[in-house]
Parts: structure tokens; sequence; C-alpha cells
């Protein structure tokens, strides 16, 4: 690797590492928000409205994906692949295209929705409550799926800030002011679902106002584009996104399958309780989603400039940060489930414990390897990216099919049915990781793994040790909890500086934002002066 290229790897784990921290406040903000949400529904209603909510967004997440047609994530690829070729003119063509498709689809599925919601409600799921909650929900179907092409070209121009603000925080906020509000007039359970429709309204509008400057750029300057280009433009696009508009159906089906059938094994009882352990297991998500939202787009520009060696590097080290980050995250959500549950829930839902013992393990694995999931993503083979995806539903659906009736799993005791429900998904997620991993390796030649990372394991293992030593002499509340938590992500970033986990690209981040600390500390000393 020669200086320029080892300059430019540099340069772009900067901007990487910038981007992140910028994601990381909108992350954060979003789950703490999402959160707080879900816990207001699940307190105050209690776990079977909350179990009918989480029902009803997983049938209009199905309905999304359906009425997507995956042209979100063509967008995603299409514009930074474009715009790194200096090809303007196809970038605006497929945009306009993508939104006129996705206008109509997105008010076609939210109308058949809106008819069929009584039929699903009770016809499968056995429960007349579900029937207001699809129907209010069904009105968020055309707005979430108008405002995707708004939210990808802020993502395809790379400009994250915005991207994070609206989609992390906005619409979260909007969610959470709006179901205070009604608990405080005493709207009901009606409620609920209108909160989260508002939501995703206020989404629609804040993504079209912070990409306007892109779609007035696009608005009539597709004129000079011959009909031969715009053929190739389309088909491209649809070759690429209609594969994915199934897996997005199937990826959706994957995340909420368990849930589901737990509806339909057991009762929305069981699906609260559930689902307050998911969303807990699904911080580990975080991690990569800081560093995704420009890492995809990053990665599409400089496979259509041919740097592979500078895409291996990015892979590889990004996948470090998210090992390094969700070791300590993992080994304390396993060891203190009871109690994260209980101050988060509450204790109705502490019932969920070993659930998100075993949830984590799969969420911890799935954010390691995410990164292949991406780099396949990139090389145009979305075949294979559903293939595997309707592999990995399959085996959970059968898992579920008989884990959750079942008393026990592999000695796991599932009187409730929610630990067979967790070891499905956890054990799919394994092997949607795993085959996604084997085939990075045969498209593109890269193992997103670094040396380095078997000192981070090593330290995360002496941190597991002492966790577990500690738990068993001592009982805990959840302060003491909470300080230990603290002082044990202390020593474990202690350990990995000691046996030498960090390379020269750490070092060069670490160093470049110490000194940009300097600045902006020095600069305020001058304001003040």
């Amino acid at each position: 690797m020669d200086n320029n290229e080892e300059n430019e790897i540099q340069i772009s784990l900067r901007i990487l590492a910038k981007t992140s921290f910028v994601v990381f406040i909108g992350v954060i903000l979003s789950r703490l928000m999402s959160y707080v949400y879900r816990i207001a529904i699940a307190r105050y209603f209690g776990p079977e409205v909350y179990g009918i909510f989480v029902l009803g967004t997983a049938i209009i997440g199905w309905v999304a994906s359906i009425a997507g047609l995956g042209l979100y994530e063509g967008l995603i690829r299409f514009i930074p692949l474009h715009n790194g070729k200096k090809e303007p003119l196809k970038t605006n063509y497929l945009v306009k295209f993508a939104s006129k498709m996705l206008i109509v689809t997105g008010m076609f599925s939210g109308v058949i929705l809106f008819i069929l919601s009584d039929m699903i409600a009770i016809g499968i799921f056995h429960d007349p409550s579900l029937t207001l909650f699809l129907r209010i929900l069904a009105v968020s179907i055309p707005l979430s799926v108008m405002a995707s092409p708004f939210l990808a070209m802020l993502r395809g121009y790379e400009n994250i800030a915005r991207y994070s603000f609206v989609f992390n925080i906005c619409q979260n906020f909007v969610k959470l002011a709006f179901i205070g509000l009604f608990i405080l007039l005493g709207v009901g359970q009606a409620g609920v679902p209108w909160s989260y429709t508002l939501g995703i309204l206020s989404l629609l509008v804040l993504s079209y106002m912070y990409s306007k400057k892109y779609t007035e750029k696009i608005v009539g300057k597709t004129k000079n584009l011959d009909e031969k280009s715009r053929r190739e433009v389309r088909n491209e696009l649809l070759n690429y996104s209609i594969p994915l508009l199934f897996f997005g159906i199937v990826s959706t089906l994957f995340y909420w399958i368990d849930s589901a059938m737990i509806g339909y094994f057991k009762s929305s009882i069981e699906v609260g309780l559930y689902n307050s352990a998911t969303p807990i297991a699904m911080l580990l998500f975080i991690t990569y989603e800081l560093f995704s939202q420009l890492f995809f787009p990053m990665i599409n520009r400089e496979y259509g400039r041919k740097n592979f060696n500078k895409i291996k590097e990015l892979s590889k080290q990004v996948s470090k940060w998210v090992l390094m980050i969700n070791l300590p995250a993992l080994i304390i959500l396993f060891f203190f489930p009871e109690i994260i549950i209980n101050l988060l829930f509450g204790s109705a839902y502490v019932g969920a414990s070993r659930a998100l013992q075993i949830l984590v393990v799969g969420t911890f694995v799935s954010s390691l390897f995410s990164i292949s999931n991406s780099l396949v993503s990139m090389t145009g083979k979305s075949k294979i990216v559903l293939m595997n995806i309707l592999i990995a539903t399959t085996i959970n659906v059968i898992l579920n099919y008989f884990f959750i009736p079942a008393e026990s799993v592999f000695g796991i005791s599932n009187i409730n049915g929610i630990n067979g429900a967790a070891l499905a998904t956890t054990i799919s997620l394994i092997i949607l990781n795993g085959l996604f991993l084997i085939q990075t390796w045969r498209l593109v030649r890269i193992i997103p793994l670094r040396r380095k990372m078997i000192q981070i394991f090593i330290g995360g293992m002496l941190l597991a040790v002492a966790m577990l030593y500690i738990r068993d002499k001592f009982t805990f509340t959840i302060w003491s909890a909470m300080s230990v938590t603290i002082a044990s992500v202390i020593l474990y970033f202690v350990l990995i500086l000691i046996m030498g986990a960090l390379d020269r690209n750490d070092k060069h981040i670490i160093s470049s934002l110490f000194e940009k600390s300097k600045k902006i500390l020095k600069l305020k000393g001058e304001q003040k002066i």
C-alpha cells in the first residue's frame, strides 16, 4: 500500500469516525426516545395493549416492505455509484422514476390494509382489538413509503447529519410527544397507533424539507438523458431492487416472525413480554448503525472507482470498532438481564430475562458480521442477499413452530414460549451471518476481521470472568449494578490498551480527534478573552 492510498484510507476513516459521532448522538437520542415511547405504552396500557401494538407495527412493516419495492435500498446504492462515475443525469432520472412509483404503491397498499384489517385481526390473530390499530396504522404506510426517496437522497449524497436528525430524532420525538399528550388527555388505546402515525407524518414532511436542495436540482433536469440511457437506468434499478423487495418482506418477516408466532400460539400478553427483551437486545445493532449510514454509500462509491483495497481496509476497521464497542455491552446485558428489564419496563416483564440473554448472543454475532451483508450488497448481488434471508427465515419459522409450544428447549424452561422464540431467532441470525461471511470471501476476497481483534476478545473474556465472580458473590440493586457497569467498562478499555489492541488507524483517529478538541477549546478560550 503506497502513501497516497494509506492517506486516502485514513481520511475516509476520519470521515467515518466524525460522522459516526454525529450519528451516535442521533441514534442514542432515537433509542432513548423510542424506549421511553415503548415503556410508556407498556407501563400505562399493560402487556396486552403493548402486545397488540407490536403486532400492528409488525404487520404494517410487512406491507410497507411490499409497497417500497426495494427502491429505497436501490437508491442508496445507485445515487453514490452514479455520482462516483460523474453521471448526474442518471442520478436525477432514477430518483424521479422511483418517486413516482412509490407514490402509487404507497397509496394502494395503505387502502388495501385498511380494507382487510378486520379479516387479519380476527381471522389470523383472533383479536378484535387489533382491527382499530391496523386501520389507524394503515395511514402511515403511504407516508413512510413516500418519505423513502427523500431519505435515500440524504444518505446517497452523504448528508448523514440531516438524515440522522430527521430519521433518528424528529420522528421519535413526535411519537413520544403525542403519546404523552394522549395519555394526559385520556384518549385511550386509539392514542397509541395515532401517535405512531403522526410520527411517520413528521418524517415525510421533514425529509422533504431537508432534501429540498437535491429535489430542486432534479426536477426538470432529466430531459437531456436519451431514452436508451433512461431504459438502462430503470432496468439497472429494478433488477437490483426487485429482489430486495422480497428481501425487505422476508427480512421484516424474519425479525417479527417470533412475535407473530407467539401471538398465534400464545396470546398478546406473551407478545408484550417478549418485546421487552427484543428492543434491549437490538441495542447491539446501534454500533453498526453508527458507521453503516455512511459506510455503505462510501464503499459503493469506491466500488464504482474500483478501489478494492480501500474497501477492504475500511471494512476491517469498521468491524474492529463494532467489536470493541459491543463486547462489553454483550457482557453487561448477559450478566444483568433482570436488573435491566426491571429498570426499563418494570417488574411485570422480568420473566423475559432468559430470553434477553439468548437474544443478545444472536444480535452480537449479527452486529459483528453485518459488514459482510453490506459488502455482498455492494457487488449488486441482490439475489444472493434475498436467498440468504429466505434460508434464514425458513429456518426461523420452522424452529419457532417447534420451539414456542415446547415446555423446554435444550434444557431451558419455556413455559410461556418466549425462550424458544429467542433461541429460534438466535440460531437463525448466526446461520444468516455465516452465509454472508462465506459469500463475501467468494465475491470480493474479504474477511472483515483483523488480528488485533484477538486482543479485544481476550480483554472481553477477562472482563466476563470478573463479572461472573462479582455477580455470584454480591446481591445487586439498580444503583450498585450501574456502578459496577461503569467500572467494568473502564477496566475493559484499560485491558485492551495494555494488550496493544489499537493499531495505527485507531491512533490516527484518536490523535486527530484530540487535536480537534484542543483547537475547539483554544478557540473558546480566545472568545472568552
